[in-house]
């Protein structure tokens, strides 16, 4: 058959998203110019440019266009008199299973009946037979809505990749389920969401922590299978590492099957101890993780983590989960020499490790700001940085793209600016409308719900903080006691340990909606007639006198002074105790001496072992480390039940 180039352009609206990945293998991607000076406000500067972020294990950051570009210019419509073109429609099921549903001479009239078979949900066109001549047949494949609701089999979740009017491809909103949260993503920074249903024309789907709704017309559903090639979590030499998969890697690895698939690879912290070394485990919330991706989805639609291999332990990133109201141990040289290490003298990053520490004056964590500013410039080498001296792509809008971007006398003069107001004024706010936390966070709390599309910008920018503490040596990871609150309700934040003193600001958004998984440090704990608080590090700036908030706007942030007190949450999990070692880390060496049952370690079985086991599992206090494996007194791999028992015989001599 006469081989002919097919348009996209007039199919752009019904079939972009199975296009992108068709076609980004076969080196017809256009350059997107001045890209990195078209950034919408407040979020990643890779986020409107059709360039997404890629690191590798060693921290190294690059940006690799995926930007379609408004349109494929070489390829052409076929001509609806060229006889030569067939277009061949076909309905499939989630088994794979297709029936014909016509064969068509022209263009217009297989377009008209997918639009038909559109109304039953689902449609997806595929075009085949591409190669460097252009397309000779094009098959049109429709998901009709009444196999997708009836299925019960494991499926994905993939975000459509759609251009806007100058070929930047477009967020995708969603709502979170429960707390109603606004969010958004944006397809080129991930490949796979899990599928949990669909419900009166939206898609449930669970990633980067966040359960949403987003229109069926939005996303295409698609079934697993072995084969595929998703996102996930895997130890690598005592390091925790996330393998992103985006559809730029999805289609780099069909062209090339000896491409990992993978395009990003983000250091998470240390080995838990219940991970086993090289085995790829699944996970959308980088919490709980799953062996079989058809367990996740299972125990993800019963709204239960029991089938987790860590089920009693959710793993929570220390640096990702960090309140910025705090300090690093790290020094401006450990800064200076990072970035010696990464990039060349033109970077703007160079010599300015003092110029974050000094920022800490605003409450703000240097090491911290220090990733996200690698991320944000890619190392200090981006447009902006060189030609305005703005690392973080400061009030960059898309609407006058590179000339509405703040210019900077200096880099410092920037880093203050970002601390000062982006930060302390703004995003670490109560009262602020971004506010949903203070910390960089995922997609279902913290920085990341407002500040960039990408689901896993959080991660990228606290796995610098990881990779600082391997290169220096230095213990920077739980220095503080951060306690997680999961959320079951909006808290308080008191001036004094009592229901009857000041309140200051509320464990939720601007609009008071529930924020879950919310982080506090703890700096101390008290008990009194109204039950037991703790003590926090304030995220709100308070008056000197700590009577009401600060109104000065100076954003300076005195540490000694900017404390509050909140009821122990029901519901909530220790990261770290603040002693400084990690309670999850691998062992280097098996523990051999743990005896079972001896959970506080006093090498004997007594009623202090019983009653902690009692209360992990009622969820009073959870166990973590050393602990939690003594703790299986059974040895059955679960805390349940029968290892309080088993303890409670021991003591009794039965």
């Amino acid at each position: 058959m006469k081989k002919t180039k097919v348009v996209i352009v007039s199919l752009c609206a019904v079939v972009f998203g199975s296009l992108l990945i068709n076609y980004m293998g076969n080196d017809k991607l256009l350059h997107a110019e001045n890209s990195q000076d078209s950034i919408v406000e407040g979020v990643s500067y890779a986020d409107q440019t059709g360039l997404f972020l890629q690191m590798d294990e060693d921290g190294n950051v690059t940006y690799v266009d995926a930007n379609p570009n408004k349109h494929y210019d070489d390829v052409s419509l076929p001509e609806d008199n060229d006889k030569s073109v067939t277009f061949d429609v076909s309905v499939m099921d989630y088994n794979g299973n297709k029936d014909e549903a016509g064969s068509y001479k022209s263009f217009q009239e297989a377009q008209d009946v997918v639009k038909k078979l559109q109304s039953y949900g689902g449609a997806k066109m595929m075009l085949d037979g591409a190669n460097e001549d252009g397309i000779n047949d094009a098959k049109i494949d429709v998901y009709t809505e009444d196999k997708l609701r009836s299925t019960t089999a494991p499926a994905i979740v993939v975000f459509k990749s759609e251009a806007d009017k100058n070929g930047y491809v477009k967020n995708i909103n969603y709502k979170e389920v429960d707390t109603n949260i606004a969010g958004y993503v944006n397809p080129l920074y991930f490949y796979d969401a899990a599928y949990l249903g669909t419900f009166n024309g939206k898609v449930k789907f669970k990633v980067a922590g966040v359960t949403g709704l987003v229109d069926e017309s939005k996303v295409e559903i698609i079934p697993y299978n072995s084969s595929m090639v998703l996102s996930g979590y895997r130890v690598n030499d005592g390091k925790f590492y996330h393998y992103v998969t985006t559809p730029y890697s999805i289609s780099q690895h069909k062209n090339d099957p000896n491409k990992s698939g993978y395009a990003s690879v983000q250091r998470v912290g240390n080995a838990p101890y219940y991970l086993k070394n090289n085995v790829l485990y699944y996970s959308y919330d980088g919490h709980y993780f799953y062996d079989s991706f058809e367990t996740l989805i299972s125990d993800y639609k019963n709204n239960t983590y029991s089938h987790a291999v860590n089920h009693n332990s959710p793993y929570y990133n220390y640096y990702q989960f960090l309140s910025m109201r705090s300090v690093t141990s790290f020094t401006n040289n450990d800064f200076d020499n990072r970035v010696k290490e990464q990039a060349n003298s033109n970077s703007k990053l160079k010599n300015t490790g003092s110029y974050f520490i000094n920022a800490q004056k605003y409450g703000v964590n240097a090491s911290l700001a220090f990733g996200l500013a690698v991320n944000e410039s890619g190392w200090g080498m981006s447009n902006i940085a060189q030609s305005k001296n703005n690392i973080f792509g400061l009030n960059a809008i898309d609407s006058n793209p590179g000339q509405a971007a703040d210019r900077f006398t200096s880099v410092e003069a920037c880093i203050n600016d970002f601390a000062k107001n982006w930060m302390s004024l703004g995003y670490l706010d109560p009262l602020d409308w971004r506010y949903y936390g203070p910390h960089l966070g995922d997609k279902q709390s913290g920085m990341n719900i407002k500040y960039a599309s990408d689901p896993y910008w959080g991660e990228k920018a606290a796995a610098q903080s990881y990779i600082l503490q391997d290169v220096t040596g230095k213990k920077d990871t739980n220095k503080y006691k951060v306690v997680v609150d999961w959320g079951t309700s909006v808290q308080y934040l008191y001036k004094d340990a009592s229901k009857k003193s000041k309140i200051f600001y509320a464990t939720g958004d601007s609009s008071n909606s529930l924020i879950r998984q919310y982080p506090y440090i703890v700096l101390d704990k008290i008990s009194n007639n109204e039950g037991k608080w703790y003590k926090i590090q304030s995220d709100a700036i308070l008056s000197s006198n700590r009577n009401q908030l600060d109104k000065s706007n100076t954003g300076i942030y005195d540490f000694s002074c900017n404390y509050a007190y909140v009821k122990v949450p029901n519901n909530k999990y220790d990261i770290s105790d603040g002693s400084g070692t990690v309670p999850d880390e691998q062992p280097s060496k098996p523990d051999v001496n743990i005896k079972a049952g001896d959970v506080n370690g006093d090498g004997k079985l007594s009623p202090a072992d019983y009653v902690q086991i009692k209360n992990h599992i009622m969820g009073v206090k959870k166990l973590s480390g050393r602990a939690l494996k003594a703790a299986d007194a059974n040895k059955d791999n679960k805390i349940s039940p029968a290892d309080y028992v088993y303890v409670k015989n021991k003591i009794m001599g039965r």
